[in-house]
C-alpha cells in the first residue's frame, strides 16, 4: 500500500472521529469529514476509477480546493491510476488540449466543467457525487503502486509542460515535507494554496494527510477569511506565498493568531521586507520553502533557528541534494564553492522521471537544472539571487532584475515594484521599474528614486525610465 494511503488508514483506526478536512466557507455552515468519513469515501473512488481506468492511465481533476477533491485525489493514486490535478479555472479548450497532451482517459469535476470540455470519449465522474459514507468500512485496497502524479509546470525552465512523478516520489516528498515542518497529528493547517499545484500537493495534501495534521480547506485566498481562521480556527500551520504575507502584513492591527506555530512561504521569494512586517506587526516569523514542479520540496529554511537568515531558502531536506554550477560550463563533477553564485542544480528523491510531452531529457547527468540562480554558504544554505532566463544584456552587461528590485524595496515609500527590459531598438535595451507607492504621496518624485538606486548600485544598473 501506498505510505500515504496507510497512514489515512491508520488515523481512521486509531481517531476515527476526529476531523480530518474542514472546508471554509464563508456565511455558511462547514463541511467537515472525519478520519472515518474520509477513507472509505477514498476508497469507494477507487472502487469506481477502477472499473473504468485501467493501473497507470490517466485520470484529470478539476476542482477548486473542497474535501471531495482530497478523496478523488487519494482515490486515483489508491486506483494505480495516475492522478493529474489542473487548475479549475482552465477553459474548455485548455482542458482538451490537457487531456490529449496527456492521454487521459477519465474527468473528476463538476458536471458544468464537463460541459464546458465538451470530450464525450473521455470518461467521467461528478465530484459533487462523491459522498462522506458514515460507517466503519475504511480498508483500503492493496495496491503495487504503478500510479503517480501529473503536474503542468509553470514554464520556468522554457515552455509549460507536463511532468510526471512516480508514485515513491510522492512518498518521499511526504515524508520530507512531515520531518522539515515537524507536522504531527496536533496540527491544523489552513490550506489556502490551490491543490492542483505542486506546492498544495504536498504542503497542503500528501504532508497533511500523512502525519494526522486536521486541513482547513479555503477555496481561493482572502484575508479577512484567513484572518479569522488564523484567530478563531485553533490554526497551527499556514503555508503561504509572498503575496498572501503581503496582504496580510497589510491588516497586521486586525491580525491575531494565537495557536500558529508554524508560517512558511513558497512560490517565490519572500522579499525581506515583507518578512519584517510580519514579524513586527503580527509577531510571525515566515520560514520560506523552495521547490519547483520538477523536483517537488527541496529545502526548507526554518524561521526558528538559532542561525535563521531570512533571506535564504534553508538547508536542503532528507536526501535532497543541491549543487550549484558553473552557468558556462554547467559541469556537475566540478560545483562552485560556497558563497560564489551560479546555476542551482537539485537531485531530490522527489524529482520528475520524465517529460510527458517533450522528448527532451530531463535531468543532465542526474541532476535537474531548476533555471535559478544561487549560492550556498558555509552552512549549506540556499539563497536564491535570480533566475537564468531572467538576465537582461543591457549595452553588453548582463543584468539580475531581482538585483535591483531588491534594492527599490528598501526604499520607504515602495509598496512593490518590478524591474523589466525596454527595447529600445532591435539591439539596444534599457532598464524600466514599475513602482506602487506604500501610499500616496505628493512631494514624490522619480528623481529621488533615481538617486536612491544609483547610491546603491553601479550606473548601468541604474533604471533609465521608473513609473509610479
Amino acid at each position: 500500500m501506498h505510505p500515504v494511503l496507510e497512514h489515512l488508514a491508520n488515523h481512521a483506526r486509531a481517531r476515527p472521529h476526529e476531523a480530518a478536512v474542514t472546508q471554509v466557507i464563508p456565511c455558511a455552515r462547514r463541511a467537515s469529514w472525519s478520519w472515518q468519513e474520509l477513507c472509505p469515501a477514498v476508497n469507494a473512488v477507487a472502487a469506481e476509477v477502477r472499473c473504468r481506468v485501467e493501473p497507470e492511465e490517466v485520470v484529470l481533476l478539476s476542482s477548486p480546493n473542497r474535501p471531495e477533491f482530497i478523496a478523488a485525489f487519494l482515490g486515483v493514486l489508491a486506483a494505480d491510476a495516475v492522478i493529474f490535478p489542473v487548475h479549475p479555472s482552465l477553459t474548455g479548450v485548455e482542458l482538451r488540449e490537457t487531456a490529449l497532451r496527456s492521454a487521459a482517459r477519465m474527468l473528476i469535476s463538476s458536471k458544468w466543467t464537463r460541459a464546458t470540455m465538451a470530450k464525450p470519449d473521455l470518461r467521467f465522474m461528478d465530484i459533487d457525487g462523491i459522498a462522506s459514507p458514515k460507517h466503519a468500512n475504511y480498508k483500503l485496497s492493496e495496491t503495487p503502486k504503478r500510479g503517480g502524479l501529473m503536474l503542468q509546470s509553470s514554464g520556468t525552465t522554457g515552455r509549460p509542460k507536463i511532468v510526471f512523478r512516480s508514485s515513491r516520489s510522492l512518498a518521499a516528498v511526504a515524508a520530507n515535507v512531515c520531518e522539515a515542518t515537524r507536522l504531527s497529528h496536533a496540527d491544523r493547517s489552513l490550506v489556502a494554496i490551490p491543490l492542483g499545484h505542486s506546492y498544495g500537493v504536498e504542503s497542503g495534501l500528501l504532508a497533511p494527510v500523512m502525519a494526522g495534521a486536521a486541513m482547513h480547506l479555503m477555496d481561493g485566498f482572502d484575508p479577512a477569511i484567513v484572518t479569522e481562521q488564523l484567530g478563531n480556527s485553533g490554526i497551527t500551520v499556514f503555508p503561504g506565498v509572498p503575496f498572501m504575507w503581503q496582504a496580510l502584513a497589510d491588516r497586521s492591527p486586525d491580525l491575531r493568531a494565537p495557536h500558529l506555530r508554524l508560517a512558511y512561504s513558497a512560490g517565490g521569494p519572500l522579499p525581506r521586507s515583507v518578512f519584517d512586517r510580519c514579524a513586527t506587526g503580527m509577531n510571525i516569523r515566515v520560514g520560506q520553502l523552495y521547490g519547483s514542479t520538477e523536483i517537488g520540496s527541496g529545502t526548507f529554511n526554518d524561521p526558528y533557528e538559532q542561525d535563521h537568515d531570512p533571506g535564504s531558502v534553508g538547508r536542503p531536506m532528507r536526501d535532497v541534494h543541491v549543487t550549484i554550477l558553473d552557468p558556462d560550463t554547467l559541469n556537475t563533477d566540478v560545483p562552485l564553492p560556497a558563497n560564489l553564485e551560479g546555476h542551482v542544480a537539485v537531485r531530490s528523491p522527489s524529482m520528475l522521471d520524465r517529460y510527458v510531452d517533450d522528448p527532451t531529457p530531463a535531468l543532465h547527468f542526474g541532476y535537474f537544472l531548476t533555471g535559478d540562480l544561487g549560492r550556498l554558504d558555509e552552512r549549506g544554505r540556499l539563497t536564491i539571487t535570480g533566475r537564468v532566463k531572467l538576465q537582461f544584456d543591457i549595452g553588453g552587461m548582463k543584468i539580475n532584475p531581482l538585483e535591483i528590485e531588491h534594492v527599490l524595496e528598501q526604499h520607504p515609500l515602495v509598496k512593490e515594484c518590478a524591474v523589466i527590459s525596454m527595447p529600445m531598438t532591435d539591439t539596444v535595451d534599457r532598464l524600466k521599474a514599475l513602482v506602487v507607492l506604500d501610499e500616496p504621496n505628493g512631494s514624490f518624485s522619480t528623481e529621488s528614486l533615481r538617486d536612491f538606486v544609483r547610491q546603491r548600485l553601479a550606473a548601468h544598473k541604474v533604471p533609465r525610465v521608473f513609473e509610479v
